[in-house]
């Protein structure tokens, strides 16, 4: 049997609380707050025991309600006190809730009442799924944490929806789409609020930004959060403010457990992708982090036909504990594996060109070929046209002007006030060949203020730099030579070089591959039916595409009707060209998929290096392989999220919300 405790000041005691309630036994109507932040809404007082005499204690002859007229009975006593129906509010029908709920049992002030209390909603309208912590359904003793009790039990789903379901069960709203309604809307207020978590480390993640500082008044992540509420997120406020602390969803190991699912969101729609396509090749590039840790950078290149475009995408790291041949060919077969890829559909791999990747004997491309015949080996166009212009070295006049260029602008970079002397001239890089050319090219545009700055130098400067200067400026300001005499010994060994350099780098290997390119139309009507079938057939074979030599012939003599300039058609791109075979054209639309997959550079999975650099500091070296993956991957796939922002957010926040949480998700 039970009494209303009703307290509206958040500030009394507990023992305040209940003796004012026990003094106005008069409202026997319990309120439901519109707002529903009522510290203490709700709770009722359970009698010391339910079998004492009801003779004793008539609620009705003294402190009567004016406003009521009719006098409970005995029978009606036990059937409104919440105290009874404890668990077992299923059994109550529907015009005995409505009457618990403006007529629930009062006791006068002068019963004797055990410590212990209920909520009157929460019994009425228990939900049929409940996560969280329940709250008042069992008798609440510790009265000298009354306030904090309700304050923690108001917070929680449990209570919302019962009071949700309660408003809607006054208002006469049918019971089953009351407890749906009332359930959902708890559901898509803490959803708000986790997407909004998720839309923090978005962001951090995309801008590079460290997540946490030295300091708890430095973090990145808390202060973006307190941005959001300060713009008016009002759940966000609410959640920060009054939620469980346990249930706060802003830790670090829930910032890294949606790190790590943003990535592998990112990487399952690239990996989807990958799969509808033809035909796919894959990258690969290792590199040394901050911490000294062996990073293998994985990714992908195919033709995308929805889009019409070619793709070449980053898909990760891939941590190595070994950097012999058959380990790393491992971690990528494995990885191809994992990801549930079809290696039939593998035609390329593209590394650079060490012994340990490229080795024809016990290479990685010679282990992976094994397994996947189909994957030819790419050598990085870009590392092969570097090595090129390194060979030029060989030419001793070349190799001694390089030897000097690169002496004259370290000298000067290596002191602020020389520095002054010159314009600004970025040092000399060995290994890329685009950074030494704009390196030599500012040299070059200003040579002659160079050449006087090192003569003013060799005259006015301390005795170490006089000395240098002045053998930079003898060798700078040598007199040249006839042109005849630079012409034999200069420009024809340079030519020779260069052209013998460039067989020997690019030599007639993947024939298969570039052979493809005979379906492109400026290269096939170059050549006669007979010619053209003659070569089809060695691709077809190879890569097992049937049917392919009577389509060719249709495909030749549809080009060679349309008679269209050899300028136009040497300007039009292959994917272009794929458009033409999408009806009737099957075949030659796979070997043009084929075609389009396989490897030129791999500069791709090249550049997420720098990305590396940005997100694993010498202040973060710390941090885990999962959470270096996520963090690379949407920083290096920013775009993509902005593309489809609103769809990865949900992406995430579903998959976020597939494990058991303390707030209601699902």
């Amino acid at each position: 049997m039970g009494v209303v405790t009703s307290s509206r000041d958040g500030d009394d005691t507990a023992h305040n609380a209940i003796s004012g309630a026990l003094r106005r036994e008069k409202r026997k109507l319990p309120e439901i707050s519109s707002s529903g932040t009522d510290e203490h809404e709700g709770i009722y007082k359970i009698p010391k025991s339910s079998n004492e005499p009801s003779t004793s204690y008539d609620r009705n002859t003294r402190n009567a309600d004016p406003s009521t007229s009719k006098k409970l009975t005995n029978k009606e006593r036990f059937e409104n006190d919440i105290g009874q129906w404890v668990g077992r509010s299923n059994h109550l029908t529907t015009s005995q809730k409505m009457d618990i709920l403006k007529r629930c049992w009062t006791p006068p002030e002068n019963y004797n009442f055990s410590e212990d209390a209920i909520c009157l909603y929460c019994v009425l309208f228990p939900p049929k799924k409940v996560q969280g912590v329940l709250g008042f359904i069992k008798p609440f003793t510790r009265y000298k944490d009354i306030h904090e009790g309700c304050r923690n039990h108001i917070s929680n789903n449990w209570h919302q929806g019962a009071t949700e379901a309660a408003k809607s069960f006054m208002e006469e709203v049918p019971i089953n789409i009351m407890m749906v309604s009332g359930h959902q809307k708890v559901l898509e207020q803490n959803r708000k609020i986790i997407s909004s978590i998720i839309s923090n480390v978005l962001f951090c993640g995309t801008h590079d930004l460290p997540f946490r500082g030295k300091g708890q008044n430095e973090v990145v992540f808390y202060d973006l959060i307190q941005m959001r509420i300060e713009a008016g997120d009002q759940y966000l406020q609410n959640h920060i403010e009054k939620g469980k602390r346990n249930a706060i969803y802003t830790s670090p190991q829930i910032q890294n457990e949606i790190i790590n699912i943003s990535g592998t969101v990112i990487k399952d729609c690239i990996i989807n992708d990958v799969k509808k396509a033809v035909a796919f090749s894959i990258m690969a590039d290792e590199t040394a982090d901050i911490s000294g840790t062996e990073q293998l950078s994985i990714g992908i290149r195919f033709f995308d036909d929805e889009k019409r475009a070619i793709r070449e995408e980053f898909l990760g790291f891939i941590e190595l504990h070994a950097m012999d041949a058959v380990n790393i060919a491992s971690a990528i077969d494995h990885f191809i594996q994992n990801e549930g890829l079809d290696g039939t559909k593998l035609v390329g791999q593209g590394y650079d060109g060490c012994a340990t990747m490229a080795g024809k004997i016990n290479g990685v491309q010679t282990i992976l070929r094994e397994k996947y015949p189909h994957a030819l080996f790419f050598h990085c166009a870009s590392h092969k046209l570097n090595l090129v212009v390194n060979d030029l070295n060989c030419v001793p006049e070349i190799r001694n002007t390089i030897s000097t260029v690169k002496d004259i602008i370290n000298f000067f970079r290596e002191a602020v006030l020389r520095r002054k002397c010159i314009p600004n001239i970025p040092a000399f890089c060995e290994t890329r060949w685009s950074q030494k050319y704009r390196s030599i090219s500012i040299f070059k545009e200003n040579f002659e203020i160079i050449v006087h700055a090192l003569d003013k130098l060799s005259k006015d400067g301390n005795t170490a730099t006089r000395k240098v200067a002045f053998q930079l400026y003898a060798v700078a300001n040598k007199t040249l030579n006839s042109a005849e005499f630079w012409k034999r010994s200069l420009l024809i060994p340079y030519l020779d070089s260069l052209i013998s350099s460039l067989e020997r780098r690019f030599s007639d290997e993947n024939i298969p591959a570039f052979s493809l390119l005979l379906l492109h139309p400026s290269n096939m009507l170059d050549m006669n039916t007979k010619e053209f079938k003659l070569k089809i057939n060695d691709f077809a074979n190879y890569y097992q595409i049937k049917d392919l030599e009577s389509e060719a012939e249709l495909w030749y003599n549809i080009w060679k009707e349309k008679k269209l300039a050899k300028s136009k058609l040497s300007d039009m791109e292959i994917s272009e060209v794929v458009e033409e075979t999408d009806i009737f054209f099957p075949k030659i639309k796979q070997a043009l998929h084929i075609s389009l997959a396989q490897l030129c550079t791999t500069c791709t999975i090249e550049r997420p290096f720098s990305t590396l650099r940005r997100v694993k500091t010498w202040l973060r070296s710390t941090m885990t392989e999962n959470r270096l993956n996520g963090l690379c991957i949407l920083s290096v796939h920013r775009k993509l999220l902005d593309e489809k922002k609103e769809e990865m957010q949900q992406k995430i926040l579903s998959r976020f919300c597939e494990d058991s949480r303390r707030l209601s998700l699902l």
